[in-house]
């Protein structure tokens, strides 16, 4: 990938993180050392759990990516797989058409300066978020049939 060093125009490199506070340590800490070993300086940290997405205010997933439309940014670094970061469709183009390098610490780089990273990218990305849907799937069906479970055992003991 092409050095990408904070300058010429774009302010920082940006560290995305998403889970749970117990986790949010130890992947600070690694995309820190990550970002400091090849950028230099501090990162622009965005995090999010699922209690900021849930009450109705910008996640920050869309702060990152408003910067990233301003040109704020000159990479992004995620922890471990994109679905983490790139929720729907329109999120994953939107990143696409950024420009700007995604690296994962734990996972696969994506130069997307380059026509072949945007559509190593865009693969990537589409198959993560099809089988994201199919856990979803599943998860939500496990659960629906557990209820139905139990309102077949609730109705037989009615009677």
């Amino acid at each position: 990938m092409k050095d990408v060093t904070p300058g010429a125009g774009r302010r920082s490199v940006a560290v995305y993180l998403r889970g749970s506070s117990a986790n949010r340590r130890w992947q600070r800490a690694e995309c820190k050392n990550f970002a400091a070993a090849h950028f230099g300086g501090v990162p622009v940290e965005f995090y999010e759990d699922g209690e900021r997405c849930a009450d109705g205010r910008w996640s920050e997933a869309d702060r990152l990516m408003l910067d990233l439309d301003a040109g704020a940014l000159a990479a992004v670094i995620i922890n471990y797989g994109l679905t983490r970061f790139v929720r729907t469709p329109a999120t994953l183009e939107q990143l696409a058409e950024s420009w700007v390098p995604i690296y994962s610490v734990h996972g696969e780089d994506f130069d997307l300066s380059t026509s072949d990273g945007r559509f190593k990218f865009r693969l990537v990305a589409a198959m993560e978020l099809d089988q994201a849907e199919a856990r979803s799937a599943r998860a939500r069906d496990l659960v629906w049939g557990r209820r139905a479970r139990r309102a077949r055992k609730g109705d037989a003991s009615d009677g």
